[in-house]
């Protein structure tokens, strides 16, 4: 069967044929991936993938060339590869990645700029007279990660100071509060105490960071750690010591999204970085 011919005739039922499987565990793959077994679900997926097919009602659409409205979606994509995004975009849905860069893809794109973000943390706690700090940072697996760290790293270059030495990251095995209380503890023990400021990949790790110093040693520990937090969640204001947090201008992200998905059909396509901004409050201020 032809390229071709596989976009306007595949069907689940052609993806279970040549899977080798019956139309239910397909239905499963595409709908409950987790109780499917991985080596079937490996199969399934490799059929999806040489039947070029799009298990939803608007692929059907396009797949008999009868599409009526203007078709878009707003994906967040988990890692960097675009190949399945691109074969979509291809049938003429259009997409608009969030919270990610498209690079040279074709596709358009709406971002924060991270490395801006973990300089402005970084760029604080030096003002602040902190020169050694511990980032609490997530998996390099993961983008925004990667950006916050290189971002304080160059705030501390800026400085004048050596980025290996002011800026310890510790990973976490998750980017929750939990896990934030979980290092915090662990670094306690392990320094003999605790570092002057913790910079916090996000607010839920910082939430955690906060909880442990008030499990340690009360409002007087928790009072006497700089900690700054990323995303500046609602709760970040609202803490019994306010969250000094980097705030993306998500209102603002959420209309250029809306006008990237329904732009005239002769729109270029654009990489869209919003600057971040440091909101500063009691955690850091001092």
């Amino acid at each position: 069967m032809t390229t071709e011919a596989r976009r306007k005739r595949a069907s689940i039922s052609d993806v279970a044929r040549l899977a080798g499987f019956a139309v239910g565990i397909v239905s499963n793959v595409l709908n409950r991936p987790d109780i499917v077994v991985p080596a079937t679900r490996a199969r399934v997926e490799a059929a999806i993938k040489e039947m070029s097919f799009v298990p939803n009602a608007v692929a059907r659409e396009l797949q008999a060339g009868t599409i009526t409205t203007v078709v878009g979606l707003l994906v967040v994509p988990s890692g960097p590869d675009l190949d399945h995004l691109l074969e979509i975009h291809s049938r003429g849905v259009r997409l608009v990645l969030l919270d990610a860069t498209a690079g040279t893809s074709g596709l358009s794109s709406v971002s924060v700029d991270d490395e801006a973000g973990g300089a402005l943390a970084m760029a604080h706690l030096v003002e602040r007279g902190h020169n050694r700090v511990v980032m609490l940072n997530g998996s390099h697996d993961v983008r925004q990660c990667v950006a916050r760290l290189v971002g304080a790293r160059r705030a501390a270059v800026a400085a004048g100071l050596d980025p290996d030495d002011a800026v310890r990251e510790v990973q976490l095995r998750a980017l929750d509060s939990a896990s934030g209380v979980e290092a915090t503890l662990a670094l306690a023990d392990a320094l003999d105490g605790l570092p002057s400021a913790v910079f916090c990949v996000n607010d839920l790790v910082a939430v955690g960071v906060q909880r442990a110093l008030r499990l340690r040693g009360g409002t007087a520990l928790l009072e006497s750690v700089a900690i700054v937090g990323y995303d500046d969640i609602d709760i970040a204001s609202e803490l019994a010591v306010r969250l000094t947090s980097v705030r993306q201008p998500t209102h603002e992200m959420g209309c250029r999204v809306a006008d990237l998905l329904l732009p005239p059909e002769s729109a270029e396509i654009e990489q869209v970085v919003f600057a971040p901004e440091l909101v500063v409050r009691a955690s850091s201020d001092r």
